[in-house]
């Protein structure tokens, strides 16, 4: 007697295999699918689904596993994602008009400003400003850009001073951003010293000190989440106490996305969930791993789109991490540590200090090196196994989908509006009689950019004065 057979594809019944194993180890509990120990089944699956279809890779997909063996979702849509992502310079001129100058960004700490006419000067993603503390006591920023010809009020990344000169042509300013003098033009009729005050930024100090900006100069601009920040900062001890005590910036040639790429969930406008290293890792563990080598217990806080603040528990120390793009192939990393009085006066922190500094080289080699690999990359399509851990992983929710959901809502306005929209910029409301006067300095400029020494016709004579 014969008996019917069924007769599968080899393939079919390979591919089942791990499809079984999963529902038998998930009935017994032996696997925690949401923990590590689900990698083995991934890489099973993904190895079998390889070979049952010849190695061959759709070309628009990403990979299951990170360069870090860290599970990461799928993006199934990944042709969204412009394909020059991380080396286009069309994106990065947008990424500076949808995403640097419409969010708030983390600057700094407000212990960096202990008395009135302390400044910190800074560039974001291509926009000089600067902070500074008022005789008021209240911190404040402004585009670090003058008002007469665009030349630079700060000399120093950091100093102190009450009054802020240009040193092109004196003009001078206080700590409010006000016009305080103007060579030559002072006399000038219809010259108004309140309409040529420097361009004033968005300043949000929270509770426990954090200093916020936002370059937006719309009339509208969503309010940043105080209340969520001070929250986390107090449970993890940065307070307005807290005392900075070292600092310093990195620079690499890489794409500011790589160094945040694959961040947990955030909300907008701009905060991660804060949690224990111990529960997740974030970017410092994952990326550039301060807390394996040194053994430190973080608790951490991720700022969207480019700050990291960590708290090490046993030492009353917490610094900051942020991301600074200059450029589409350019970037910095700054780290600013702080801390309480005894920290400072501790002997720990210089432990911790160099552990990070020796730690961000490595990897800002290692960036360095797959940036220049994605660069030289085909079309950037990624073929090389060496940049598989830069594909756009993180699927929705992600900061690299948040990004780009920032990039498409500001290009769908531009569209509208048939032109580039650039928040940052103001409208000017000066006389007629200025802007003559302004036309006539160029001139004279002009004729004297060849004299061997001395000031321009237009400069003050008292530039001298003005150092600090």
């Amino acid at each position: 007697m014969q008996y019917p057979t069924l007769s599968l594809p080899a393939t079919y019944v390979i591919a089942a295999i791990p499809v079984l194993l999963f529902a038998l180890f998930t009935a017994t509990g032996k696997y925690d699918v949401f923990g590590r120990s689900w990698l083995s089944i991934a890489r099973l699956f993904n190895v079998i689904n390889s070979n049952a279809h010849g190695g061959n890779r759709s070309r628009g997909s990403s990979t299951l596993l990170n360069a870090n063996d860290e599970p990461s979702v799928d993006v199934s849509k990944e042709s969204d994602f412009p394909t020059n992502w991380w080396t286009g310079e069309d994106v990065f001129l947008l990424e500076r008009r949808a995403v640097f100058s419409k969010t708030w960004l983390f600057i700094a700490h407000s212990s960096r400003f202990m008395k009135p006419g302390d400044y910190h000067a800074f560039d974001v993603c291509g926009f000089p400003l600067f902070l500074i503390q008022g005789k008021d006591g209240v911190i404040r920023a402004f585009h670090d850009v003058c008002r007469h010809r665009a030349y630079s009020i700060t000399r120093k990344k950091s100093g102190s001073s009450t009054v802020l000169g240009c040193r092109y042509h004196g003009w001078s300013y206080d700590t409010r951003g006000n016009l305080v003098k103007a060579p030559q033009f002072e006399t000038l009729e219809s010259f108004d010293k309140r309409q040529n005050g420097l361009f004033e930024i968005r300043t949000k100090v929270t509770k426990h000190g954090l200093v916020f900006v936002n370059l937006d100069a719309g009339s509208e601009v969503d309010d940043l989440d105080e209340g969520v920040f001070d929250k986390i900062a107090g449970l993890n001890r940065i307070s307005r106490g807290s005392v900075w005590i070292d600092g310093w910036e990195m620079e690499g040639n890489f794409n500011w996305k790589m160094a945040v790429q694959n961040l947990n969930r955030q909300n907008a406008p701009g905060l991660g969930q804060g949690a224990k290293l111990q529960e997740r890792k974030p970017v410092l563990r994952r990326m550039f791993s301060v807390a394996e080598r040194a053994h430190i217990n973080f608790s951490g806080l991720d700022v969207f789109p480019t700050t990291f603040l960590h708290v090490v528990r046993e030492d009353s120390l917490w610094y900051s991490l942020s991301v600074i793009p200059a450029g589409v192939g350019r970037t910095s990393i700054r780290c600013d540590l702080y801390g309480s009085q005894t920290a400072k006066e501790g002997s720990q922190k210089e432990a911790i200090s160099k552990s990070i500094r020796t730690t961000l080289e490595s990897r800002l080699a290692e960036l360095e090196a797959t940036y220049k690999m994605l660069v030289d990359s085909e079309a950037n399509d990624f073929p090389k196994k060496e940049t598989d851990g830069y594909r756009v992983h993180g699927g929705p929710g992600g900061t690299q989908e948040s990004i780009l959901k920032k990039l498409k809502a500001h290009l769908k306005l531009e569209r509208v509006a048939g032109e580039e929209i650039l928040p940052t910029v103001r409208r000017s409301d000066t006389s007629t009689k200025y802007k003559e006067a302004n036309e006539l300095c160029k001139e004279l400029e002009s004729l004297g950019a060849g004299a061997a020494s001395g000031p321009l016709p237009c400069q003050s004579k008292n530039m001298g004065s003005l150092a600090w």
